[in-house]
């Protein structure tokens, strides 16, 4: 049995591309090397004066005043500079929940959906790596300048989108279950259904939780969470609606577009 478990894993795996491979090593190594130099390559060009508190400094920390271009983006990968716990501890959950997503995407999801190819795997995390936190920080600066906050920092908002994309591969493991487990009780398949729908907001209630108990960052958890929940919706109706693509895309871009820009209005 166990020889059998060995080869139906290892065929798995000889199923995807030496890309695949490739993109993960990025994801599970890479990302967080890069998170962690980028805290300790601003840490010593404070100490060595290279990057100013007061001036250089807001390259790399979106403050709610007058917030630049590259901090906007760049506030997602810095993380408080008098502890390093939270750059830690943000790379530990990012990590956990990018190893859910490997085991249920390489195991489960890729084998049972025979139209799914793996750009349709890469495309949604360019979007949270390169556009996302620009909509993270957009919120985020809305949701700060009305409750009088300085600033903002940190790459949650970046791990609850992965938080979104990891629930809707729940979502979608079930419906894939679902004909085959409750095609016999049609009341038992509209409980169970209501119920995924409802558990769409069990990670806002937590992100709410955890803002009663600390000072954090409600705003850009909870658009993370929805872009990277919806952007992975988009990507399984535009697969299998072809003609629903263009109004899909559109009407994300317009989400994306308003959530990076409308606290110019604020």
């Amino acid at each position: 049995m166990k020889i059998d478990i060995t080869n139906a894993v290892v065929a798995l795996l000889r199923k995807r591309t030496g890309s695949w491979y490739i993109v993960w090593f990025f994801l599970i190594f890479i990302v967080p090397c890069l998170l962690i130099n980028m805290q300790g390559y601003i840490i010593n060009g404070i100490n060595s004066g290279a990057i100013l508190p007061d001036t250089s400094l807001f390259t790399f920390y979106a403050n709610t005043t007058d917030p630049s271009t590259s901090s906007l983006f760049l506030t997602n990968y810095v993380h408080k500079l008098e502890d390093w716990s939270h750059c830690l501890n943000n790379i530990l959950v990012y990590f956990v929940f990018i190893v859910l997503i490997f085991i249920l995407e390489t195991f489960w999801l890729f084998p049972q959906e025979n139209d799914r190819t793996e750009r349709d795997f890469y495309l949604p995390f360019l979007l949270f790596f390169l556009v996302f936190p620009f909509s993270i920080s957009g919120v985020s600066l809305i949701i700060f300048r009305i409750i009088g906050g300085t600033g903002f920092n940190g790459f949650s908002g970046i791990v609850a989108a992965f938080l979104g994309y990891f629930w809707f591969l729940l979502y979608n493991l079930y419906f894939l279950e679902r004909g085959g487990i409750l095609q016999n009780n049609p009341q038992k398949v509209k409980t169970t259904d209501m119920f995924m729908i409802l558990c769409f907001f069990i990670p806002i209630i937590i992100f709410i939780f955890i803002n009663h108990l600390s000072y954090d960052n409600l705003g850009g958890h909870t658009i993370g969470y929805v872009l990277g929940f919806f952007s992975s919706v988009g990507m399984y109706l535009s697969r299998k609606k072809k003609y629903d693509k263009i109004i899909i895309s559109l009407l994300f871009t317009i989400l994306i577009w308003v959530a990076s820009t409308f606290w110019i209005f604020f």
